[in-house]
């Protein structure tokens, strides 16, 4: 029987078979046990099969337009001049806006940088919170006298009811008690700005200003500044309480000009504390202020006794344009033509107590930022109290409490956070994961 002759139809067709069986092993069963790759063939998934193509054509596209364009200018080297470009406006707008809105304690609500012991400087901060209510500061390193500073007299003085004496810090006259030092200075400092300003713009009662926690207040979700809240309760009629909330926003400029009036080696001398010698008399320095955006309150009209509005005169640090260094404190004097005030600097303001016994004095300089204030209003809540007569036995008037509004608000100071920028890694060097974190490792998808 010749086999061949008989069945080589059989053979053939069955060699071939097996062949492309062979072929098609890593296709159709897998890639082990198999030395090569097999070609890619339709499998009972089609749809996931044709889907994966579409989507791999479409990549192969973007890459040839990213790498490979017709355009000699490359997308990618575009957005990202485009990208620096906006983040450069952007911090530029931000730093504007640190610098004209920050929060920037004034003197003598700053405690000098010798007092490094935190009993030094809780001692500090007690003398400073009954200053703010008396107008009485007796320590090393000066002496402060000056009872129409002080906000209980000034009430008492302009017939302004007066809620609380103490401003929610009832244990503030016992150092001991203040825990953060720190974060208390600045409380008192905005007490005593906000009570000026409540008593300088006529309220009728300053019933309360209470300091809160500080908190973290951003933009989004992202923290950008620490706020210092404060609540404030007036009572006043309604021009008097638009011209409160329209001076929260202050005024902000730069020095203009700057004149030293006096011989400045005769001010070098430290200061003396109570009960010494006098100290020598202090120089007169006056500053020409460009203010940009000049409210109701500066104007000759709005002067009431010697009620001081202050400019707080600050700069950018050397090396770092984000930390703002104060200089002194400027007392306005006059108003001039072309949105410009006359100022003089307040006495010992521009004094730094470096070291026990040596001061180091701050010179005002031509472009250093002034501002007087600004404080973010959270909430108004404003409610009308009708007028009320009280009559005694006889029935004849005794008291008159005439027609008024009750107005309490909650506003917030803001020191804001540097700008912390990222950093592109060099040229064909993978970004590094941030400390503490490791990348996932990459999903192995599909091959084609």
């Amino acid at each position: 029987m010749n086999f061949w002759e008989e069945n080589k139809l059989f053979v053939i067709v069955a060699g071939i078979v097996l062949v492309v069986f062979v072929y098609l092993w890593p296709s159709l069963i897998g890639e082990w046990l198999a030395p090569w790759r097999g070609p890619v063939v339709v499998t009972p998934h089609r749809s996931t099969y044709r889907d994966l193509q579409r989507r791999q054509r479409q990549r192969e596209s973007d890459i040839k337009d990213i790498y490979y364009p017709k355009d000699p200018a490359v997308p990618i080297a575009d957005a990202i001049r485009e990208v620096t470009g906006a983040n450069e406006v952007l911090l530029a707008n931000y730093q504007q806006m640190h610098r004209w809105m920050s929060f920037v304690p004034r003197f003598p609500f700053r405690i000098p940088d010798a007092r490094t012991d935190k009993n030094d400087r809780q001692r500090y901060v007690s003398l400073a919170y009954t200053y703010a209510r008396t107008g009485e500061f007796p320590c090393t390193e000066f002496e402060i006298r000056d009872y129409a500073d002080g906000l209980v007299w000034l009430a008492e003085t302009r017939n302004i009811g007066l809620g609380d004496e103490y401003f929610g810090l009832s244990n503030m006259e016992k150092a001991a008690d203040i825990e953060d030092p720190d974060t208390v200075i600045k409380q008192v400092a905005l007490i005593h700005e906000l009570g000026h300003l409540a008593i300088r713009m006529g309220v009728d009662t300053l019933a309360a200003i209470e300091p809160g926690d500080p908190y973290a207040w951003g933009i989004g979700e992202k923290p950008t500044a620490t706020a210092y809240p404060v609540t404030v309760r007036i009572e006043c009629d309604l021009p008097t309480l638009l011209a409160f909330i329209h001076a929260l926003d202050g005024a902000h400029g730069v020095i203009d000009d700057v004149q030293d009036l006096g011989i400045a080696a005769a001010a070098a001398a430290p200061l003396k504390p109570a009960g010494a010698d006098a100290a020598a008399p202090e120089p007169t320095t006056r500053v020409i202020i460009q203010v940009y955006g000049q409210p109701s309150l500066l104007s000759a009209s709005r002067a009431k006794g010697n009620l001081k509005e202050r400019f707080t005169i600050f700069r950018p640090a050397e090396g770092d344009p984000h930390d703002l260094e104060f200089v002194a404190n400027a007392v306005v004097r006059r108003v001039l033509p072309g949105g410009k005030v006359e100022a003089e600097l307040e006495d010992h303001s521009d004094l730094r107590f470096v070291e026990k016994g040596k001061t180091v004095r701050q010179a005002v300089r031509k472009g250093d930022i002034a501002a007087t204030r600004f404080f973010l209003v959270r909430s108004v809540k404003v409610k009308s109290v009708e007028a009320k007569i009280e009559t005694d036995q006889d029935g004849f008037p005794q008291e008159v409490s005439p027609a008024h509004l009750a107005a309490e608000l909650s506003v917030a100071a803001v020191r804001f956070h540097k700008p912390v920028l990222s950093k592109p890694g060099k040229k064909g060097e993978p970004r590094k994961p941030a400390p503490g974190k490791t990348r996932a490792p990459k999903k192995r998808g599909l091959r084609l």
